[in-house]
């Protein structure tokens, strides 16, 4: 999966809801918030990669997961075999996280 350097690998998922942000700040603000929300949230997976157990568990929403709030963000990310971590989904934290997982 695609990473960005000293970062967590993303899920597709997680390159989609990033493109979204970045389209929907730069529609609703301007190319320069866009840019700086998306690269706020990249620096956020800098933070999982290095230290993994920062975000809160997630057992409501299943097993290895976790959440990490960036802004008006909350990053979801695993951690995988071989102590890899992977983000699953970047959503405003307003959206209803339970459809992310399915019912459990």
């Amino acid at each position: 999966m695609p990473a960005f350097a000293d970062e967590a690998p993303l899920a597709c998922s997680a390159i989609a809801d990033l493109d979204e942000v970045w389209i929907y700040t730069a529609r609703n603000q301007n190319i320069e918030a866009a840019e700086r929300l998306v690269n706020l949230l990249m620096n956020r997976f800098t933070t999982i990669a290095s230290h993994p157990g920062v975000g809160r568990r997630r057992v409501d929403l299943g097993e290895n997961i976790r959440s990490l709030v960036a802004g008006n963000y909350r990053l979801y990310y695993s951690k995988e075999r071989k102590g890899i971590v992977r983000v699953l989904y970047v959503r405003h934290a307003a959206r209803d996280e339970t459809k992310l997982f399915g019912p459990k």
